[in-house]
């Protein structure tokens, strides 16, 4: 119904558009009207796009819950990719991996160090007295080309080039050495960086078993991934393994990422519950599972066989899950929380994860040419139109930032945001809107029980969590891609770089309530040097163009950019509806996203320490999130986020029922086919 309404209804706002420049208007009089309505479009479309795959995915795909069973398990090469992390968060996620309720001799896990820490290194050594199967990587300084996917590409050859015992020999012998000459040994020419050629050479295109020996060894069968601040539970890949032994052409299994230290009410939507609950799910359903970045178990073979991990993006895990389901592989998702992660402990580090993440997406879109390349010869449509969607949605967020300029546009140049000829093109006109909207809001509200069902965690906003972050975050995602991909150096262009959010210095203790700097320095930090001020300046224009349409609707005769309103606009109420009124109110909306940023600096949350997060597993020494840290905490407070969306709802019944009156009572006979 949401699908079919929002057709209903711009159809007919087009109808009445182009009816309007062919009988009562001509020339340019309603180039600006052209405008507006592809603003709307834009800005609900980033919503809407969702549509059609909700449809084509009513048939979710259920998988119980299984584990594998017994010592007779495949081998597993876990790679924990660190880069300048807090050693206690990268030692817990290696403690954790290593406790994994799997047979010893059956994985190991490998520290794959782009910071090239001699801390890491020692403390790596020292873990392997408990933990033999646990070893340690690193890429030679100065040159760490390609970022994550060069680390994990490096692992992947380590991993393969160096059975169990040399492992254990090597590093044992580094003992005593300085830490310099002990990471020289181990990371040898072996652990240098390696393109997607070099992998490929390994293994035959479609194969699903590597033949290939290295030292009499053969290589792990699978290749997990960690991040440096995922805690993996205990049974991660045993949960994970049943799927991939009886579908060999499964390629990945990935469960969603969750965390453990959300601040209260989430202020700035870091917990991706919507991908998690939703869309993931959506994808999953569509045969276009992604992998998301940490926790997941690849085929060795496959990832070999397209070359490793892409090199060619940022975001490496999507753009790898695309390449794997364009070489005719498959993917998966995991209906259960396997791991949990840590949220980046800044707005600034917050912002720079997003943006990264952005220009990942857009580096994948243009590689494989919106899903028409033939890399992905395999893919099949709904994969594609999946892919495709997501695709677009990163396009939009930028054209969803140019309402930052279009929003005080419409509201100074007094110009109505729809056009109508008569009255009763006008009443459907809302009639149609209000409808639209309602179903919309029925829409959300059941996605987000479709969510509780896979979370445990009901939100009626969840399904909308994602398009409130993309409208504040408008201007940096701007910023990210002029700077990326417009701009030359000289002009201030940059080529798109990689820094883990867990390596982002917080210098202001945002969320410490004992440490965090005061209210002036957070101010001058995150309003003027991370540019928040640009939301802070924005409202109040915004709201000036508000009470400047207000004061119009009093005083006719104020100039205006719709000169023909003058003569024709009708009554007050009317005025007001087509300029201010009109739902869902698109300036209420970025005016309510404009006070994220503001709110953080002057509330900001407080998180407690992370030693009181997690407890420790007496057996193993291992430490995982405590029961109630995984819980994203609310309180009160969290309510303000739902004034806006209660008061429009309330505002569009009212809007809906009055439209049966609207012409009877309040326009003069002599106006009742008056234009916009």
């Amino acid at each position: 119904m949401a699908l079919l309404s929002m057709l209903a209804y711009w159809g007919f706002r087009l109808y009445a558009l182009i009816y309007a420049q062919i009988h009562t208007f001509s020339g340019g009089q309603l180039a600006l009207a052209w405008v507006f309505l592809a603003a709307e479009v834009i800005t609900f479309l980033t919503n809407s796009l969702p549509y059609g795959l909700r449809v084509m995915a009513w048939r979710q795909v259920r998988r119980p819950r299984r584990r594998l069973q017994g010592n007779d398990v495949p081998t597993v090469d876990v790679l924990v990719t660190c880069c300048g992390e807090d050693i206690d968060v990268i030692l817990d996620t290696v403690r954790a991996a290593c406790a994994s309720d799997y047979p010893q001799d059956r994985f190991r896990v490998f520290a794959c160090d782009d910071g090239r820490s001699e801390e890491v290194f020692r403390s790596i050594a020292a873990l392997q007295a408990t933990y033999p199967n646990v070893f340690y990587t690193s890429r030679p300084k100065p040159e760490v080309p390609d970022f994550k996917s060069g680390n994990l590409n490096n692992g992947i050859r380590y991993s393969r080039a160096l059975p169990w015992t040399q492992a254990h020999t090597l590093l044992s012998a580094t003992h005593g050495a300085s830490a310099e000459a002990a990471r020289d040994k181990v990371s040898s020419s072996e652990s240098t960086s390696m393109s997607g050629e070099g992998l490929q050479e390994k293994v035959s295109v479609g194969s699903t078993k590597s033949t290939a020996r290295t030292l009499g060894d053969l290589p792990s069968e699978f290749v997990a991934g960690l991040d440096a601040d995922m805690i993996c539970l205990p049974h991660w890949l045993r949960a994970q393994m049943p799927y991939l032994i009886e579908d060999v052409k499964l390629a990945m299994t990935c469960p969603p990422q969750t965390f453990y230290d959300t601040p209260t009410n989430d202020p700035l939507t870091q917990n991706m519950l919507q991908i998690a609950g939703l869309t993931e799910v959506v994808n999953d359903s569509l045969g276009h599972a992604d992998c998301m970045g940490s926790g997941y178990v690849m085929r060795r073979s496959a990832l070999e066989a397209i070359g490793g991990f892409p090199v060619e993006s940022l975001a490496e895990d999507v753009c790898c899950s695309d390449k794997l389901i364009g070489a005719g592989w498959k993917t998966c998702l995991i209906p259960e929380f396997l791991q949990y992660g840590s949220v980046p402990g800044s707005y600034y580090a917050h912002v720079k994860q997003r943006t990264r993440w952005f220009v990942g997406h857009v580096q994948t879109a243009f590689l494989f040419r919106f899903r028409t390349s033939n890399k992905l010869a395999e893919m099949g449509f709904r994969q594609k139109l999946t892919g495709l969607v997501f695709d677009l949605r990163q396009f939009m967020q930028l054209l969803q930032a140019a309402n930052f300029v279009l929003i005080p546009l419409s509201l100074y140049a007094g110009y109505p945001l729809v056009i109508w000829s008569t009255e009763a093109q006008l009443v459907w006109l809302i009639r149609l809107v209000c409808i639209w909207s309602a179903c919309h809001w029925i829409h959300q509200a059941i996605m987000g029980l479709v969510a509780a069902t896979r979370l445990g965690y009901y939100d009626i906003r969840i399904a909308s969590y994602d398009s409130e972050l993309e409208q504040w975050l408008g201007p940096y995602i701007c910023s990210a891609f002029v700077r990326s991909f417009m701009l030359p150096k000289r002009l201030g262009g940059q080529v798109a770089g990689f820094k883990s959010s867990g390596a982002m210095g917080d210098a202001l203790a945002e969320r410490d309530k004992d440490n965090r700097a005061s209210l002036w320095r957070r101010s001058c930090d995150i309003l003027w040097y991370q540019r928040g001020l640009v939301h802070t300046v924005w409202i109040p224009v915004c709201l000036g163009g508000v009470a400047l349409t207000c004061v119009r609707s009093v005083y006719p005769n104020i100039p205006s950019a719709y000169t023909l309103s003058q003569k024709t606009y009708g009554n007050q109420l009317i005025y007001l509806i087509v300029r201010i009124g009109w739902p869902p109110t698109a300036w209420l909306q970025y005016v309510h996203a404009s006070l994220v940023p503001i709110l953080y600096v002057l509330f900001p949350p407080s998180v407690k320490p992370r030693d009181e997060l997690l407890v420790e597993d007496p057996k193993t020494g291992a430490r995982y999130p405590k029961p109630e840290a995984v819980q994203p905490p609310r309180d009160a407070w969290g309510l303000w986020r739902y004034i806006r969306p209660t008061l429009v709802i309330l505002y569009t019944v009212f809007l809906f029922a009055i439209s049966f009156f609207l012409f009877d009572s309040t326009i003069p006979s002599n106006q009742k086919t008056a234009p916009g």
